[in-house]
C-alpha cells in the first residue's frame, strides 16, 4: 500500500484502496469493518440516506443529523405536484414498460400517432427565425462547431422575438426553466445592456458546472438559482413574472 493510504486490497480493481485511513488505523472508514472483521464488535451498515457509504450502527442517529445526503427542508416555493396536471400518483413497477419490451408494431403505431398530432398542431404555427446582434459575433465564432452554433442561433432567435414584442425592458424578473448552464439568461442580460433593475431566476432540477451566471456574481443584476423540478414549482403571484420559455417547452412550463 502507498504511504498514508488505506491498507485494504481491492480485489475487483487489483490494487490497494487509495483513501486516507482512519486515525490510529491502517484502514479507511469504508474498509475498516471488512479488514478487521472478528476483531471489533462494532458493525457498519449502509447509510439510510445514501447507500454508497456506510456508518457504524451505534452512531447511526448522530450520523443522520450531519449526513450531507440527508433530506433538506422544502423551500417555500415547493408545492408537491402543483404543475403535474394530475393527482399525485406513484407509478407501480407493473405499469413501467421498458422500450426493449415494446414490439416493433406497437412502436410504429405510436410514432405514426405522434406524427399525426404534430402535423395537426404545427400547421397553425408559422416558422419565424429571427436574430439579435448581441449574439452575432458568438454565432460566427462557432462556425466550426455545428451543435454549439445551433443552440446559439436558437437563443438569438428567442431574444430577437422578445425584442420584437417589446419584452426586453428593465425592471423585469426573467425566469428561465430548464436553465442548465444559464446561457440564455446570460445573453438576455447582455441584450439589456447590464441593467441592474432587472433580475433573473434560473430553474433546474440539478446543479451543473461551468455556469454562465457565475460571471454575474459581483456586478450587474441579480441571478438566483432554484434547484427544483418544475412539476413542484409554485411562483405564486407576489411579483410580475416575465417567463422565458426555452426551446425545451413543455406542459409543465405552461402550468
Amino acid at each position: 500500500a502507498m504511504a498514508n493510504s488505506c491498507a485494504f486490497f481491492v480485489e475487483r480493481k487489483q490494487r490497494f484502496c487509495r483513501m486516507t485511513p482512519s486515525k490510529g488505523s491502517l484502514y479507511c472508514g469504508e474498509h475498516l469493518n471488512q479488514a478487521e472483521e472478528g476483531m471489533s464488535q462494532r458493525k457498519r451498515i449502509p447509510c439510510p440516506f445514501d447507500s454508497h457509504h456506510t456508518v457504524y450502527e451505534d452512531m447511526l442517529e448522530k450520523h443522520k443529523k450531519r449526513c450531507n445526503a440527508r433530506p433538506k427542508p422544502k423551500p417555500s416555493y415547493y408545492k408537491e405536484g402543483i404543475n403535474s396536471g394530475l393527482p399525485i400518483h406513484v407509478q407501480p413497477d407493473r405499469e413501467r414498460v421498458p422500450l426493449s419490451c415494446v414490439s416493433p408494431t406497437q412502436l410504429t403505431e405510436l410514432i405514426q400517432k405522434t406524427k399525426v398530432v404534430c402535423s395537426a398542431v404545427l400547421s397553425y404555427v408559422e416558422m419565424s427565425v429571427l436574430s439579435h446582434d448581441v449574439l452575432d459575433a458568438e454565432v460566427e465564432r462557432a462556425v466550426d462547431c455545428p451543435n454549439a452554433r445551433k443552440h446559439l442561433e436558437q437563443q438569438a432567435s428567442l431574444i430577437g422575438h422578445m425584442n420584437r414584442l417589446g419584452l426586453l425592458k428593465g425592471g423585469t424578473t426573467f425566469v428561465e426553466f430548464g436553465a442548465g448552464r444559464g446561457q440564455l439568461s446570460h445573453w438576455v442580460e447582455k441584450a439589456l445592456g447590464h441593467q441592474t433593475s432587472s433580475q433573473y431566476v434560473l430553474v433546474d432540477r440539478q446543479n451543473c458546472r461551468r455556469k454562465f451566471d457565475s460571471q454575474h456574481k459581483h456586478e450587474g443584476p441579480k441571478f438566483n438559482r432554484l434547484l427544483i423540478d418544475i412539476e413542484h414549482l409554485s411562483l405564486g403571484n407576489k411579483i410580475m413574472i416575465q417567463i422565458i420559455l426555452d426551446y425545451t417547452l413543455s406542459d409543465l412550463n405552461i402550468r
